[in-house]
C-alpha cells in the first residue's frame, strides 16, 4: 500500500514536469537573481487625471510630458541634468514640456502695452520655443491686450485655468514700475495660487531680491511650492538663464518625489 502511494505522488510529480529529485517537500530560499518589479496602471499609485499625449513628442524619443505629473517629468529631466551647465544652450532641452507664461496684462495697457515690456514677454516666449518647449500665453492669445476685450471674463479664468492644469511648469513674469512697487497683476498672483495648489513648479521673472511691495506670501512661496526665481534685468541680459532654472527646478522636484 504505501509503495502505491508513494508511486501515485511520483505521478504527479512527474505530470507537472518536474523531476523526482523534487519529489519531496521543497524549503524557500532566498532567489539569488535580481527581481523585475513591472509597474503598471493596476499596481502603480495614481498621480494625476491628466489625459494622455502621443508617444512621438516630435520624434525625439523623450517621453510625453503628461502621464503622470511624479513620473514623467524626472525622467525627461534625467535626460537632460547630466548636460545643465554646459548645454543650456542647445535646443531640444525643453522638448515635451508645456510652458505657462503668464504676467500682467489688464493693468499694462493702460496707455498702451510698453514695448520693453513687450519684448521681455517675447523673449521668455522665444526661448522656452528655441529649446522645443509648447507655450501658453495670454499674451500671445489676446495680442498683448490688443484683443483682450474680445474675451470675456468667464472665458479667461476657463482658459487659463484648463492651462495651468495642462501644464508643466508656470513661468510668471513679475516687472517692477518705475517707482520700484510691483506691478499690479492681479491675475497672475490668482495664477501663482493655481500652480502651487497644483504642485506645478514655478519659475519666477522679477527683480530679486523682492522689492519691498512684493507680499509676504509671494516671498515665502519658496516654502510650500517649488519655486526658482531669476532677476528681471539678468534674464533680458542672459535669457538662457530661463532654460537653467526651469531645469533647476525640475531636478529638485525630481529629488522631494517618492514613490
Amino acid at each position: 500500500m504505501l509503495g502505491d502511494e508513494r508511486k501515485a505522488a511520483h505521478q504527479r510529480v512527474a505530470h507537472r514536469g518536474v523531476s523526482d529529485a523534487y519529489a519531496a517537500p521543497l524549503e524557500w530560499r532566498p532567489p539569488t537573481h535580481p527581481i523585475t518589479v513591472v509597474m503598471n496602471s493596476a499596481n502603480m499609485p495614481r498621480q494625476s487625471t491628466r489625459p494622455t499625449k502621443p508617444t512621438d513628442c516630435s520624434g525625439t524619443g523623450l517621453l510625453p510630458s503628461r502621464w503622470t505629473r511624479k513620473t514623467t517629468i524626472p525622467i525627461l529631466k534625467r535626460r537632460v541634468s547630466d548636460e545643465m551647465d554646459s548645454a543650456a544652450n542647445q535646443p531640444g532641452l525643453l522638448t515635451g514640456l508645456d510652458v505657462f507664461i503668464g504676467g500682467p496684462i489688464q493693468h499694462a495697457v493702460i496707455q498702451g502695452f510698453p514695448d520693453p515690456l513687450r519684448e521681455t514677454f517675447l523673449r521668455a516666449i522665444g526661448t522656452v520655443r528655441e529649446h522645443g518647449g509648447n507655450i501658453f500665453s495670454a499674451h500671445i492669445a489676446e495680442k498683448f491686450g490688443a484683443e483682450t476685450a474680445a474675451f470675456t471674463p468667464e472665458q479667461v479664468s476657463v482658459r487659463d485655468f484648463q492651462w495651468m492644469k495642462k501644464c508643466d511648469i508656470f513661468v510668471p513674469i513679475l516687472p517692477v514700475l518705475p517707482d520700484r512697487t510691483l506691478h499690479r497683476t492681479d491675475g497672475t498672483h490668482i495664477e501663482l495660487g493655481w500652480a502651487t495648489a497644483l504642485e506645478r513648479p514655478i519659475v519666477l521673472i522679477t527683480p530679486q531680491p523682492f522689492v519691498d511691495s512684493a507680499s509676504h506670501l509671494l516671498k515665502g512661496l519658496n516654502r510650500v511650492g517649488s519655486v526658482q526665481a531669476i532677476g528681471f534685468d539678468e534674464f533680458n541680459e542672459k535669457p538662457e538663464l530661463l532654460t537653467e532654472a526651469i531645469l533647476a527646478v525640475l531636478d529638485r522636484q525630481e529629488d522631494a518625489v517618492t514613490f
